[in-house]
């Protein structure tokens, strides 16, 4: 294949391929937002028509369960003979409006003692009632029958509720209060709430999955009362899922439900709300912006060929003269003190070329005096217990003098530098073995609180020489672990000891100590310059240091200890705006 042909493939790639990939991420990501929107959204709407199915069986219910408790009930005794039970069930029913169809008292023999209905209209029974639930509620159970329709209104669908009543005064059943309640109720709240009026599909389904109530909002797959939802529902109290199976015509649906839960002392009938939405209606925004989207691709796809054809040609010409310069270079082994002639983009890539080589050049020294530190640095560590032995005759031997009698006044400060320089070896040298070295802790139950209280009385001289203040909040109870007494005041001396020399003047340190089942949290934070965070990852590091003279060992010994200890140890925010420390380590357990 020819250079311009390779150029052109390539420009074609790298035009096209990184829209493909936006493209069908954009697509995949928009389309489940969506489902993700709409069917928070069907979720959200089954669970609040559920809510108010309940809600409103639950005042049925009791509208019935203290009507049977009043005394205009035992009217039924007498077989009502002054109307006053009529007459009460007549305005209860006027005072409700819609919600009930009829109200009637019906003795044991099934014979209407009284009704809401007046005396000029006949009474409307249900052409037949079937037993569907009985409820418990505190004052009794109340009984529910199916749904059924009323004669002569093939619309008047009721819902027949019924409860016992009882003679107050020998104890035995009078018959039966019956309410009809309008099962036109239930059917309105299936409405969408939604302000964009999308199609949806709302169903009630009773404990047999059979619908009971269903609304149809634009969708054109309305489902019929009485009939089975043949697809398989999830067994959850509520939540959403897609499924093609809702009805026969294999239609694929987005679908929320909610189970009843009752409400109050109304423990729910088992009912479940499902609302849903054809995936036809519900995905066509995606739909759209894909084909528009296509169509974008299509123009930029054209652009793009257009512009790499004419690249290719401007850049085959130079490339191929570049080419045979290079060859030229990988035979004698040696840059060109000229770049051949050739386009500006040729000679760019020469340079570019001599660039890259003097940049290698200077890798390949970097990595050589890498390995040199890093041999010097196990050299170090290995040397460190050789030059304790005549570091220390050379300390003994100076406080030997100095204790002599009749030194010169510069001899005397000659000794003392000596033995400044001495300990500040020696300081450096026991870093460097407890780095290269760490000793194996020995374990005993110890108070956190009351080691950071040592290190604070300790340290408390050094801090006051500079005006800063050492603050500690423990934690009301005693922060107790399994640890090594010297090594965890160690830890605690370092990263006090790091803030004090780090804070200018009148700064303040703080310690906090938290804990719950399994840690005990501590927190050494100060109001200083802080971290940098290009540095946190290597302020444990041995040899780092961002303070000037220091030798950077003490946090990686103090990293080492709170390892040995089992926890942890790391860089976080101050809330005193400047450096923090979090060790986590774990609590003695009971």
């Amino acid at each position: 294949m020819s250079i311009r042909r390779t150029l052109l493939l390539a420009f074609l790639l790298a035009a096209l391929t990184p829209v493909l990939v936006v493209t069908g991420l954009s697509y995949r990501a928009s389309r489940l937002a969506l489902e993700h929107a709409i069917k928070t959204g069907l979720h959200r709407d089954a669970e609040s028509l559920m809510r108010r199915v309940d809600t409103t069986l639950f005042e049925r219910l009791e509208d019935l369960q203290s009507w049977s408790d009043l005394e205009v009930m035992q009217e039924a005794n007498v077989g009502d003979i002054d109307k006053r039970l009529a007459h009460f069930l007549y305005e209860l029913k006027a005072s409700y409006g819609n919600i009930y169809t009829e109200l009637y008292f019906e003795s044991l023999d099934g014979h209407v003692v009284a009704s809401s209905t007046s005396p000029n209209t006949p009474l409307k029974r249900p052409t037949a009632t079937k037993p569907w639930r009985s409820v418990s509620l505190p004052g009794g159970d109340v009984k529910i029958d199916r749904l059924a329709g009323l004669p002569g209104n093939p619309r008047g669908i009721v819902l027949p509720m019924h409860i016992r009543v009882m003679n107050r005064f020998t104890g035995k059943r009078l018959g039966r209060l019956i309410a009809l309640f309008n099962w036109h109720e239930v059917q309105t709240m299936l409405g969408t709430d939604d302000p964009d009026h999308s199609p949806h599909l709302t169903l009630l389904l009773d404990q047999s999955r059979q619908i009971i109530a269903s609304r149809d909002t634009g969708t054109g797959n309305a489902f019929k009362s009485g009939t089975q939802i043949s697809g398989k529902l999830p067994d959850g109290v509520s939540g959403t899922f897609a499924t093609t199976q809702l009805d026969s015509s294999g239609a694929s649906y987005l679908v929320g439900y909610a189970t009843s839960s009752g409400y109050q002392q109304f423990s729910g009938l088992g009912w479940r709300a499902l609302v849903a939405q054809p995936a036809v209606f519900a995905y066509a925004p995606i739909r759209q912006l894909l084909t528009a989207t296509l169509v974008v691709l299509l123009v930029t796809s054209l652009v793009a060929i257009a512009l790499a054809v004419l690249i290719a040609r401007r850049i085959a010409g130079p490339i191929m003269r570049l080419a045979k310069f290079t060859r030229r270079f990988k035979q004698d082994q040696r840059l060109r003190p000229h770049p051949p002639e050739g386009s500006r983009e040729a000679r760019a890539l020469n340079r570019a070329f001599r660039e890259m080589m003097d940049s290698l050049s200077d890798s390949r020294q970097q990595l050589i005096r890498a390995s040199k530190l890093a041999t010097v640095g196990e050299m170090a560590a290995t040397m460190a217990h050789e030059v304790r032995t005549p570091l220390g005759i050379i300390h003994s031997s100076a406080q030997m003098l100095a204790k002599q009698a009749g030194p010169a006044t510069e001899g005397r400060e000659m000794l003392d530098f000596i033995l400044g320089e001495c300990e500040r070896l020696n300081r450096l040298v026991t870093l460097l073995l407890e780095c290269g070295r760490p000793k194996t802790p020995v374990l005993v139950e110890m108070d956190i609180q009351q080691c950071i209280n040592q290190v604070n009385a300790m340290l408390a001289s050094r801090a006051e020489s500079k005006h800063i203040t050492l603050e500690h909040e423990p934690n009301a109870a005693p922060a107790i672990i399994q640890g090594d007494p010297e090594q965890i005041k160690q830890v605690f001396l370092n990263l006090t000891l790091n803030a004090i020399q780090i804070l200018p003047q009148g700064g303040t340190i703080g310690v906090k100590t938290i804990q719950d089942h399994e840690w005990i949290h501590t927190d050494v934070y100060d109001d200083g310059p802080g971290i940098a965070t290009a540095d946190r990852m290597r302020v444990f590091d041995p040899f780092f240091s961002t303070r000037q003279g220091g030798f950077g060992l003490g946090l990686s010994v103090v990293h080492q200890i709170v390892n040995l200890h089992g926890g942890t140890v790391e860089v976080a925010d101050s809330k005193a705006g400047g450096a923090c420390f979090r060790i986590c380590l774990p609590r003695k357990k009971p």
